[in-house]
């Protein structure tokens, strides 16, 4: 019996175009999530009839927002000598789905090497979509370094818990 070879095109061909389309799926079923997320945030934005709940904790003002009981939003802005740090959670069936991060850093003034409130400059906005506690995707904008490695979901449901209390 004779063996023929086969030749590694044959092979390696298929192999690739079999793993651009699950990649391609893969991506494909990333952009619906990410979509109902968007759509869902946006609905959060919309509703004007939350109940709202605020807090102080370790020097955040925590911002609870509550429909029928249920938390839909936490707003956690920090002011500091330096700047001004707004996170924004939303939720959704009791789970985080979206965190919009947008720091503020104020212009130091020449003269006296201080901070001047009063001159604001943007330097960082981060916006980081969830499922099931998993990062999907993280998009970030500024010019600071920043990657999804420094996004702790936990503060969220940190957070939450200090609200009901």
């Amino acid at each position: 019996m004779k063996y023929r070879k086969t030749p590694l095109k044959k092979i390696i061909i298929p192999i690739l175009i079999g793993l651009v389309f699950i990649s391609a799926t893969q991506e494909q079923k990333k952009r619906k999530k990410i979509s109902e997320i968007k759509r869902l945030v946006k609905e959060i934005n919309a509703d004007q009839e939350y109940e709202i709940i605020k807090k102080h904790y370790k020097g955040i003002l925590l911002s609870g927002y509550f429909k029928n009981g249920e938390l839909k939003k936490i707003v956690a802005d920090t002011h500091s000598f330096i700047g001004r740090y707004i996170t924004e959670y939303f939720f959704f069936s009791g789970k985080l789905i979206f965190i919009y991060n947008y720091d503020k850093a104020f212009e130091i003034n020449e003269k006296t090497q201080e901070p001047d409130s009063s001159r604001i400059s943007r330097i960082l906005e981060t916006r980081t979509y969830i499922k099931n506690d998993k990062i999907l995707e993280f998009k970030f904008r500024g010019n600071s370094h920043h990657d999804d490695e420094d996004i702790d979901i936990s503060d969220a449901y940190k957070f939450a818990r200090q609200l009901r209390n």
